[in-house]
């Protein structure tokens, strides 16, 4: 009994301790994001930006207060018909940006993509150098080629094109659908009706990327599915069993998509040895254990699979050039990096060993000072965007450029956006530095999860090369943390004790 009694104290004090990093790193990517030389916020004038963004809290705060009330005493017909409407409105912002802020050819990444699905189509082996480099996008390339061989097969000579880019709208859209049942499930339809209201406000940077089909949009419909997955799990559902099993398959793709969705995994991890009971454990080790079952077989298979179509392996770029590409300018991609690799690699040097030296020079010339001032600009970099880099992207060879919402994203009222966006993204960062605070004796399962993930995908992205669209499969997430955070500020009913006499 005293060893549990001691255990249980452990555990208290350890999620204490993570309640504490989360707010600890949250005041510091606010602090970057106003005053960070490379944060976009920053350069929009972090004043007003700071004003608007206090403002826009205030309003939540209190819409939240006032209208969650009012929602409870709605009929199911009435929040039927805007559930439905407002998913109408979200689908038809993901068709307007599909279509309006398409891209004529891609000049980065998703070019490979759509060559790579042609070359399968063809009856053609994928180009190993680019997939050497780059060994995640071979498995989107897989992915989304069945649907293109589908369209094939029907005979339908639908341009490539335009097929990968209905199948990342409809990802996005179900990204949206997945998230909206996540909090429905958790914090009940009232909550989830009020977020979906908000969604296309504060989802509004994954929506414009609904032509751009890519590993950050394609990763997030799986990192959203697998926490809905969780969350009927969590409150109990008819079969666990068969959800554990889905649970280890949405793993799966979104792990092999993006590197960052096993951030979910490893918090779930975590949470559950922080506050497990011992007689949780028979449940638990068998949900656990069948959502390993449908993760392995399937990640044993893919890597015999992708080993037998690799090339060259020793060509392969290691993990620590992308570590230290993190380490140079603003923590993000440049071609200087890439190029001297491509060079050591073609002369036949240890490439492993020459990025383990650029890593170990870059840290010593930094030192400590050096590095604190280049880590601020990281961070500004990655988390100072509320427009997660879309301008960027979809300004690339557009088949509209003169078109009313071009105007807006990349045109003459770019700006305009980027302070609304900025604002609404600044508004999020700032509520996860109140609600931190005021939640460090708060150790709800899911919000301790979700709270982990904001720290994981910061520290992953403190260590490997970074840019603000590479937050964007967790930006789901990140809003449900949101409405915990409003959730955990609800007055909770007062429960009366009468004393027996």
């Amino acid at each position: 009994m005293r060893l549990k009694i001691q255990k249980l104290g452990a555990q208290k004090r350890l999620m204490w301790l993570a309640n504490i990093v989360f707010a600890t790193i949250m005041t510091v990517i606010v602090f970057c994001a106003l005053f960070g030389e490379s944060s976009e916020i920053a350069k929009s004038g972090f004043f007003l930006e700071l004003i608007v963004a206090s403002g826009l809290l205030v309003a939540l705060l209190f819409g939240y207060r006032k209208l969650i009330p009012k929602i409870e005493r709605w009929s199911k017909r009435k929040m039927l018909i805007l559930e439905l409407a407002w998913f109408a409105l979200i689908a038809g912002m993901v068709a307007y940006f599909t279509v309006k802020l398409c891209v004529a050819h891609f000049s980065w990444d998703p070019m490979f993509v759509r060559s790579g699905v042609d070359d399968l189509v063809a009856g053609k082996n994928l180009d190993n150098y680019y997939y050497n480099w780059y060994p995640y996008q071979r498995s989107l390339v897989y992915f989304v080629f069945p649907f293109v061989k589908i369209i094939r097969v029907l005979g339908l000579g639908i341009n490539t094109h335009i097929i990968l880019m209905a199948v990342n709208a409809a990802a996005v859209f179900v990204t949206v659908l997945f998230a909206y049942l996540a909090i429905r499930t958790w914090l009940g339809r009232e909550r989830a009706l009020f977020w979906l209201m908000l969604a296309s406000i504060l989802l509004l940077p994954l929506l414009l990327y609904s032509p751009i089909y890519y590993t950050d949009t394609l990763s997030a419909v799986f990192v959203a599915l697998s926490f809905f997955i969780l969350m009927k799990l969590y409150k109990g559902c008819k079969h666990p069993r068969i959800l554990a099993l889905l649970l280890g398959i949405a793993c799966f793709f979104g792990m092999q998509v993006k590197a960052t969705a096993v951030i979910l995994v490893i918090a779930v991890a975590i949470v559950m040895l922080l506050k497990l009971k011992y007689e949780m454990i028979p449940r638990y080790l068998a949900i656990m254990t069948i959502a390993i079952l449908g993760f392995v077989p399937l990640t044993l298979a893919w890597n015999s699979f992708r080993d037998g179509q690799s090339s060259h392996p020793e060509m392969a770029v290691p993990i620590a050039h992308y570590v230290a590409m993190g380490l140079k300018g603003d923590g993000g991609f440049n071609d200087e990096d890439a190029s001297d690799a491509a060079r050591v690699i073609a002369e036949g040097g240890d490439i492993k060993q020459f990025e383990t030296d650029k890593i170990k020079q870059r840290l010593a010339d930094y030192g400590v000072g050096g590095y604190t001032v280049f880590a601020a600009r990281k961070i500004s970099y990655t988390w100072g965007d509320g427009m997660y880099y879309a301008q960027n992207k979809l300004s690339r060879n557009p088949y509209d450029s003169g078109s009313l919402i071009a105007n807006f994203i990349y045109g003459e009222h770019r700006e305009a956006t980027a302070f609304v966006t900025g604002a609404v993204h600044l508004m999020m960062l700032l509520l996860f530095v109140y609600a931190g605070w005021k939640t460090l004796k708060s150790f709800n399962p899911v919000v301790a999860i979700l709270k982990l993930c904001v720290c994981g995908v910061f520290i992953f992205f403190i260590i490997w090369e970074a840019r603000s669209r590479y937050l964007l499969n967790y930006l789901p997430l990140f809003t449900i943390l949101e409405f915990a955070f409003l959730w955990l500020q609800e007055p909770k009913p007062k429960v009366h004790r009468y004393r027996a006499k």
